[in-house]
């Protein structure tokens, strides 16, 4: 299945200079074309991304804008979750199935995968015409609801909404299925990203406050295993590194993560980068760990806050797995899986 990463276009964005004049020329507004939470612009990019669009800097140019790619993908979490559906949907599973059926309203149609998943995590549902004249595409109110989902397949149940017409014809209700999930067996992504993964999916569910927990694993996850591979070097043994891990406070950790990994932060900048982390993540989980804090007082906003943090940090202090935050969404049309064998079979049936 075709693969673009996705950017959303950051409120930073520039307009291109000619594009600029001509708009001002006509006496138009100049304006960024994302505003979260009320407007936004997606923009896409073969994957996978070339290594220098990873660099430090690296610029996208879309042909209107101009905008740094590290912007482009922290944009995307500024977003609400219903804003970025499919987008979070890809990025919290591994893999994706489509499938086409041309539906009989009130019958059950069951769905088997040629190959079973891991896991079925969340299917997206479309409604196509089917090219045939005069199919009746549109013409009728219906429902159709996944049920079953599992990692062998789904069932779809349907039916006419009350006062509609009805028709026995398959031929209005092309239906199209994208399936999120999970591949059987490991796919090598280390656990920070499984975990921050999790923390996505937990948002898609408005599970603001398990986001959160996730988002603290997920970033613990990062910094200690960068600091283990750097103390692992020293020839000290895993005694005295897991016991560092265990007993280090996350800003001294921060503080050695500096040293180790040759950022060059002063004091102060190291100390204003953990009160970052802490205030968005570590202090909103450890409120509700400690109970603190009501789960059910969590907010949507904070949960987008600590993972666009962790994918922030992540970002600026390891640059060799950026790749890992490239939010890669499935980019073709199910519509093509309309085919000739297909409309005839709908036709034959009606």
């Amino acid at each position: 299945m075709p693969q673009k990463v996705g950017l959303v276009v950051p409120p930073s964005a520039e307009l291109r200079p000619a594009l600029a004049a001509a708009l001002k020329a006509m006496g138009r507004p100049i304006e960024p074309p994302t505003e979260p939470p009320h407007s936004f612009t997606f923009h896409y990019v073969d994957s996978p991304l070339p290594p220098e669009h990873l660099e430090d800097e690296a610029i996208i140019d879309s042909g209107t804008y101009r905008f740094g790619v590290r912007d482009g993908v922290l944009a995307v979490f500024d977003q609400p979750f219903s804003q970025i559906n499919e987008f979070a949907w890809a990025f919290s599973t591994t893999t994706q199935i489509d499938v086409v059926a041309a539906l009989k309203i009130g019958e059950t149609l069951q769905v088997k995968f040629d190959e079973p998943l891991g896991t079925a995590e969340h299917v997206l549902r479309f409604h196509f015409p089917s090219g045939i004249a005069d199919s009746g595409y549109g013409e009728y109110g219906f429902s159709a609801q996944v049920d079953c989902l599992a990692a062998t397949g789904f069932q779809v149940i349907s039916s006419f909404e009350p006062g509609s017409k009805t028709t026995e014809s398959r031929l209005p209700f092309f239906m199209g299925f994208r399936i999120f999930g999970r591949r059987l067996g490991a796919d090598g992504r280390p656990l920070w990203r499984e975990m921050l993964g999790q923390a996505v999916q937990e948002g898609l569910r408005q599970r603001w406050a398990q986001a959160i927990l996730f988002a603290a694993f997920a970033l613990e996850s990062f910094m200690d295993s960068l600091l283990f591979s750097r103390l692992n070097l020293t020839g000290m043994g895993t005694d005295y590194t897991d016991h560092v891990l265990r007993v280090g406070e996350k800003k001294a950790e921060l503080a050695g993560l500096n040293v180790v990994l040759k950022r060059n932060l002063s004091k102060n900048a190291v100390n204003r980068e953990y009160e970052t982390l802490n205030t968005a993540v570590f202090s909103p989980r450890n409120k509700m760990a400690h109970g603190h804090r009501r789960v059910s007082e969590t907010t949507e906003a904070e949960a987008l806050a600590a993972i666009r943090e962790v994918v922030r940090f992540v970002w600026d202090w390891d640059p060799t797995q950026r790749h890992l935050l490239l939010p890669e969404v499935p980019y073709h049309d199910m519509s093509i899986l309309i085919d000739k064998e297909l409309t005839d079979d709908a036709a034959s049936m009606a």
